[in-house]
This record gives structure tokens, C-alpha cells and sequence, in this order.
């Protein structure tokens, strides 16, 4: 009797251990869970978790009668101070807040009205505030120090200067530095060095298994792969899928079609950081004439990536440490007859200047033998062609009241038809006509735009060459 109970005791005692070990396990899973961030990093990654957990939920007020910012809590308890210029909430138990700069170290630009620096739950600066300091993500940081430098560029905007990867205790993280870096999942962000951008770990470490592009991208997660996309590219035109260990599953390039048996897709080009020239690559069904119209194309767009940039400076870009200007081609392409049009669409923007500029520039090809063809082609050579053009600009520019010049419709014709002529201008092609237009400055301020003029192909007829090659692709014949 005593040993049969002996044995259902142990039985029973067996059972519960069983069932303890169950708990406790799925206490441990739970837990796991439970500390999962937004970033895909847990709170064992996170050697911070217990000042984060101090400050979970604290976030950033504005004293109103001092407009100083300090800290609150969830209870609406003020736990730090209101003392600072501006301030971000609490996040992986750091926050980012703004001081004055040091009287004797003047800043600018983006630091012209304070610096940053980092703090800690008890209000400690774990970083100084005298540069410029932006979260990347629960942990991570880029911090650079004090510099003239003004801001407008990248998924931050102030991506126009290298920054450290640093810690939320303020170590370095790898020895590269960095205009931007992303999160993209649990380990993995996206960083650019200027040259080129790279996946790196969350030690700042290059990961070898990731594909390098030789421009500025981003990149995201979407249905367990990873998508990168060229920066600057606003219209979707081409992007990558790449597995979430780096394997490059497809590379997908729109194709737009212009006219039978004529498409094209989208190449960027970009030397550094900053500059994104977007030109087309086209398909055609003679490959002889296909090769002739792309290498030009490539060979222009060589040409435009060199805009805003200093003539006859020769720059070790592996030295550059800032850039002071954000460059972006884009163009139209399409079919004017059997003519080929080419229009390049130019933005170049100084950082800290009042407005962009911008360029344009116009292009012909023979659809049929790829050929570059200039618009003086159009015409017969022995004509007064030009001077017919500039009456028909003149003309426009007379019956338009609205349109302002530097010149105005008071002014002689002489000194009108002089100004159109010395002007430089390009001209693009329309089913109905020539479009005539002068760049940002040439005869106007900069608020007119491109002075543009519609000048019907009836008004130059008398001056056409109907047996040149140009006229015969553009009217069909």
C-alpha cells in the first residue's frame, strides 16, 4: 500500500516538474517576443535596455513660458528639466536634443541656430552638443562634427556630408563613414560612402554577400525580399529584388514603347553622390542603328554629369568629404516623324543658394540609320533661315502681352530681333512645329522660366531643304 502511494506521489511530482519546464519555456518564448522593436532587433541586442526601459513612453514638451524643451513621462510627469533649444522623444533610451553652440565656435547652415548632442534617462550627455546628430534607428546614430554646411539632400537632408556610425553610448561602429545609412531588417542597413552604396551589419561591417551600386539608392522590405530603388528616381523606372541574404533575384527596367518596333528603358549614371543623370537606353530593329544612338546617348550623358562641377579641377573623390550641390537628369524621349527626339531636362541646386537652376538641351537622331542630326540640316544652307526664325520668334514674343523679357514689347525691333539672335537657344521638335526655347537668364529673369516659343513649320516652309534627310524623316517622306 505505502509503495503503490510512494510510486503515484512520484508520479505526480514528475508531472508538475513537466509542467514547470512548459511554463517556464513558454514564459522564455513569450518573452523573446515581447521584446521585439520596430527595427527587428531585440532587447538583448540592445546593451541599453534597462535605461530603456526607464524611459519607454517619455517624449519631448515645450515649456510655454520659456520655450525651452524638456521631458515628460506617461503619467504627464515632468522627469527632465525644460533646458534644451528643441528635443526628439525617447527611443532605445536615448533622446537627441538641441543646445546653443559655443560662443567661440561659430556654425552654419544647418547648425546656425544650435547643435545636438545625446542624453540619457538621468539627462547626462553621452555626446556633447556641438555637431550634428541624427537617428538612424533604435541603436544606431550618424554623428558629424561642427562644419559650414547647408542642408537639402538624401533621405535625411543632410546627406551632403560623411557622418559616423556610432552607438547610443557613443562608440564607432566600423571605420567607414557614411552620407546616410537605412535600416532595412533585423542586422542589415543600407549605407552610402559617396563612391558607391553598400548593406553593411549593425557594426558598421561591410556584408560581402550584398551587391554594391555604384549610386545613391534606398531600399526597403516588402514580402520578405529586399527592393532598391535608385534615389533620385521619383518615376519607378527601375529597381532591383534582392533575397534577404543579398542574392539578387531580378532586375526589372521598365520598357515604354514610342513607335513601332522602337522602346527604350532607363541607365543612371552617377559619379558621386548627389549627381543622378537618368538617360535611356533604345531598342530599335536594326542593332547597327541601336549601338550608333546609345553610345551617343552615353557619351552626352557623360557630358551632363560634369554640370555645376569646377572646369579643369581634377578631385580624388576617395578624399571628398562633402558635397555642395545636388544634380539630377532626367529627359524625354519620343518620335517626331521618323525622327528621334532628345530632350535633356537638367536640375542642379547649390546647397544654401535662394533657387535651383536648370538646364535643357534638345537631341535628333535617324531612327533608321541612328545618325545625330543638327537642326540646321532642316534647312537650305544658302537660306536666311535664321533670320526668318528670329522674325517668328519676334512676331510670338509681339502678340503675347504677358510674356516679359529683359527687352519688352516697347522695345525697337532691331534691338528685339538682336537680343533673340545673340541669345542662346535650343529647339525641339512638335507634330505641329518647331518649339523654340531660351535657358533660365539667357533673355529673362529667372521668375519667367524658359522662355518658349511655338513657331509653326508653315511660317519657315519657303526655307525647308525638301530633299535633305532631315526634312524627308520629319515630314515622312
Amino acid at each position: 500500500m505505502n509503495k503503490k502511494i510512494k510510486k503515484e506521489n512520484n508520479n505526480k511530482k514528475a508531472n508538475i516538474q513537466r509542467v514547470t519546464a512548459f511554463l517556464l519555456l513558454m514564459i522564455f518564448i513569450i518573452g523573446l517576443s515581447a521584446c521585439g522593436n520596430k527595427d527587428g532587433t531585440t532587447k538583448n541586442d540592445n546593451p541599453l535596455a534597462g535605461d530603456e526601459q526607464k524611459s519607454s513612453g517619455w517624449y519631448a514638451y515645450e515649456d510655454q513660458s520659456t520655450g525651452l524643451y524638456g521631458y515628460k513621462n506617461k503619467a504627464g510627469e515632468v522627469v527632465i528639466a525644460p533646458t534644451y533649444l528643441g528635443a526628439e522623444d525617447f527611443y532605445g533610451g536615448r533622446a537627441i536634443v538641441k543646445m546653443k553652440g559655443a560662443a567661440d565656435a561659430p556654425t552654419y547652415g544647418v547648425l546656425a541656430d544650435g547643435v545636438y548632442g545625446m542624453i540619457d534617462p538621468d539627462g547626462n550627455f553621452v555626446i556633447e552638443p556641438k555637431g550634428l546628430l541624427t537617428r538612424v534607428d533604435t541603436w544606431h546614430y550618424l554623428y558629424a562634427e561642427p562644419s559650414e554646411f547647408f542642408g537639402g539632400y538624401g533621405p535625411d537632408l543632410n546627406s551632403v556630408m560623411k557622418r559616423t556610425l556610432i552607438d547610443g553610448e557613443g562608440n564607432p561602429h566600423g571605420t567607414t563613414a557614411f552620407y546616410y545609412v537605412m535600416p532595412i531588417s533585423e542586422h542589415v542597413l543600407l549605407a552610402n560612402d559617396g563612391n558607391k552604396s553598400l548593406f553593411i551589419d549593425d557594426a558598421g561591417v561591410k556584408l560581402e554577400n550584398f551587391p554594391d551600386f555604384y549610386f545613391p539608392v534606398t531600399a526597403s522590405m516588402k514580402d520578405g525580399s529586399i527592393i532598391v530603388r535608385p534615389l533620385d528616381d521619383s518615376q519607378d523606372r527601375i529597381h532591383w529584388i534582392l533575397s534577404p541574404e543579398g542574392e539578387i533575384k531580378d532586375e526589372i527596367k521598365l520598357n515604354e514603347g514610342i513607335g513601332d518596333d522602337i522602346s527604350f528603358t532607363t541607365n543612371i549614371l552617377s559619379p558621386y553622390i548627389g549627381t543622378s543623370v537618368f538617360y535611356p537606353e533604345v531598342k530599335l530593329k536594326n542593332l547597327e542603328a541601336q549601338s550608333k544612338i546609345n553610345q551617343t546617348i552615353l557619351e552626352l550623358a557623360k557630358v551632363h554629369e560634369n554640370f555645376g562641377a569646377e572646369e579643369g579641377t581634377i578631385v580624388d573623390l576617395n578624399q571628398v568629404t562633402q558635397i555642395n550641390y545636388n544634380l539630377e537628369v532626367n529627359f524625354n524621349i519620343g518620335l517626331t516623324g521618323n525622327v528621334l527626339t532628345y530632350d535633356v531636362l537638367g536640375y542642379w541646386y547649390g546647397f544654401g543658394a535662394a533657387h535651383p537652376n536648370s538646364f535643357q538641351n534638345s537631341y535628333y537622331f535617324d531612327s533608321e540609320t541612328g545618325d545625330q542630326l543638327i537642326i540646321s540640316d532642316l534647312f537650305n544652307s544658302d537660306s536666311e533661315w535664321m533670320d526668318a526664325l528670329i522674325t517668328s520668334i519676334d512676331d510670338a514674343f509681339m502678340s503675347n502681352d504677358e510674356m516679359y523679357l529683359f527687352i519688352d514689347h516697347d522695345t525697337p525691333k532691331e534691338q528685339r530681333l538682336k537680343t533673340f539672335k545673340e541669345g542662346h537657344f535650343e529647339v525641339s521638335l512638335t507634330n505641329e512645329g518647331l518649339k523654340v526655347y531660351y535657358p533660365e537668364y539667357e533673355i529673362a529673369p529667372y521668375a519667367a522660366g524658359y522662355p518658349t516659343f511655338d513657331i509653326p513649320y508653315e511660317s519657315l516652309e519657303s526655307f525647308f531643304n525638301v530633299k535633305g534627310r532631315f526634312y524627308q524623316l520629319l515630314f515622312n517622306q
